[in-house]
Order: C-alpha cells, then sequence, then structure tokens
C-alpha cells in the first residue's frame, strides 16, 4: 500500500513542478488498482482503504468501521447488507474485492464471544476473493 501523502512527493528539487491535483488522482487510482486485485479484510481495513473498493464510498466505508466497532468482528460477507448504503448494487460490486478472515485463528481480537455477537458461520469462501455469486460453483 502507498501511504505517502501526495503533497510530499513533490518535496526536494523538483516540488514546484508537481501537480498536487495530479499526484492525488494517480495515488487514487493506484490504491484502487492495488485493492483491486488483492482485495481487503473486513476485519482489518481502515475506513481510508475501505473507500477505494469498488461498490463503497467513504460514508459506506466508516458504516463498516463503526459495525465492526459496536458488533465486533465480521462473520461473513453478507453481514455487509446491514450496513447503512449496501444495497443489493453495492453488495454486488464490493463483496468480490472483501475477503474475511476467520475470528477464530485470530487471537488478537479476544475471545470469540467479544469477537461477534451474531450466529452467522463462518464460510471458508469468505475467505478468499471469490465471490459470493460463485459460491455454488466453487463448493462443485
Amino acid at each position: 500500500y502507498v501511504k505517502i501523502e501526495p503533497q510530499h512527493l513533490g518535496q526536494g528539487q523538483y516540488q514546484l513542478s508537481a501537480d498536487e491535483k495530479l499526484l492525488k488522482q494517480k495515488l487514487a487510482l493506484v490504491v484502487r488498482d492495488r485493492v483491486s486485485l488483492i482485495g481487503a479484510d473486513l476485519n482489518q481495513a481502515s475506513k481510508h482503504l475501505l473507500q477505494y473498493i469498488c461498490g463503497l464510498n467513504e460514508a459506506t466505508a466508516k458504516g463498516i468501521v463503526k459495525y465492526r466497532e459496536e458488533h465486533g468482528a465480521f462473520r461473513s460477507r453478507e453481514q455487509l447488507k446491514k450496513i447503512k448504503g449496501i444495497g443489493a448494487v453495492a453488495f454486488q460490486q464490493c463483496a468480490g474485492f472483501l475477503t474475511v478472515s476467520n475470528p477464530e485463528e485470530d487471537s488478537e481480537r479476544g475471545p470469540p464471544a467479544k469477537r461477534a455477537k451474531t450466529m452467522e458461520e463462518w464460510c471458508p469462501l469468505d475467505g478468499t476473493i471469490v465471490h459470493p455469486d460463485d459460491y455454488k460453483t466453487a463448493e462443485k
């Protein structure tokens, strides 16, 4: 991930020749491209990173982080549908780029009871970039 703010890329000899607006646009494209290739974990990604996922924006990314803070770790992609602003179309667009790590394997988040308040089961396919629409095909 690129962590350098665009205004700092032009520091030095050529700082006046760098167009800050163009640098911000290019940085956004690079981050979106990288996230689209490797995806992002719903239980670890920041609001800033989530907003670059196709189908999400700043408001829905903020909603994901808020939901995670209030309800614990995501146990499935289906929980995304509980976020305000993520309807059928947004879910269709973003689900393939978001993964859900197995909460049982992550010792940093505490015991399972504190991680998730829902009874939803984690599906191993949620930990991959296989889109939920293709789960039946993948299971065959």
